[in-house]
């Protein structure tokens, strides 16, 4: 009995410390590559939601200057980007968020845009990116570019259990973004769809998944990583790289912090 209680505590005292001190940071590089006939020369894409931080320091660096490091074609990031504890907090983050890729200068060819989150509903957000070249997107629309068609949801449309219709250019490779994963339960008419917001769930229980998915109704399978769909569309759904504050607990269990760097090739 004593051995088995020294066990059970240094199991309990271990997944404390990877909880609180490991994983919140241990950021991983996720890759998956998508074969299509709609694409005839590859397009590497890094998709990066939910930075969500109380503070910008060498963590967020760090993120930055992996994603500058994939040389991606085309860069995604997909909402919630601060959560400070007041107004004053956050125009302070916003401003330390625009120094911080001011210095790091992303770049791609097809271009870079940040999708609004919903902690930046009431905040000036598009502070964050003035003269860099990243193109901030709050409303549903879409944007055409070689073999790409690219349609960003607005934060309450990405809410929606809406088909989002688009019929220009269907022969092109259709990506939809939102920050929330919902619109995905729709039947949408996409060969890739990206949100996050749920941030995986943050906690993972073995054998059952995440224990929250952040969205109504949203099967819990759904919340992180790769999910095809009925149609033939795959879902992505980041982790996030940063972590829910305010009155969430600030840990991560077997759900490490990610973002996403997605291959399109021919086939």
């Amino acid at each position: 009995m004593p051995t088995l209680l020294v066990v059970v505590g240094c199991f309990y005292f271990g997944s404390a410390i990877d909880a609180l001190l490991i994983e919140p940071t241990a950021l991983v590089i996720r890759e998956i590559t998508i074969p299509s006939p709609k694409i005839a020369e590859p397009v590497t894409i890094v998709f990066c939601a939910d930075m969500q931080t109380e503070r910008v320091g060498n963590y967020e660096r760090r993120t930055l200057q992996k994603i500058k490091e994939q040389n991606a074609d085309l860069i995604l990031f997909g909402g919630d980007y601060i959560q400070g504890k007041n107004d004053e907090e956050n125009r302070q983050l916003l401003d330390d968020w625009n120094q911080l890729f001011r210095e790091i200068e992303l770049d791609a060819p097809l271009g870079i845009y940040a999708l609004q989150g919903n902690k930046e509903l009431k905040q000036p957000w598009r502070d964050m990116f003035k003269d860099t070249a990243i193109i901030s997107r709050g409303l549903t629309g879409s944007i055409y570019m070689d073999e790409l068609r690219i349609t960003f949801l607005s934060v309450r449309t990405s809410w929606a259990k809406r088909t989002i219709v688009d019929k220009i250019y269907p022969e092109k490779f259709r990506i939809m973004l939102g920050h929330m994963p919902v619109f995905a339960m729709a039947e949408q008419e996409a060969d890739l769809l990206l949100a996050g917001h749920t941030h995986g769930g943050q906690v993972h229980l073995p054998f059952f998944g995440p224990l929250h998915t952040n969205s109504k109704d949203l099967p819990r399978r759904w919340s992180s990583g790769v999910t095809t769909l009925p149609n033939g569309g795959t879902l992505i759904v980041t982790n996030g790289s940063g972590l829910a504050r305010e009155n969430a607990p600030r840990i991560r269990f077997f759900c490490r912090p990610d973002f996403w760097v997605i291959r399109l090739v021919p086939g």
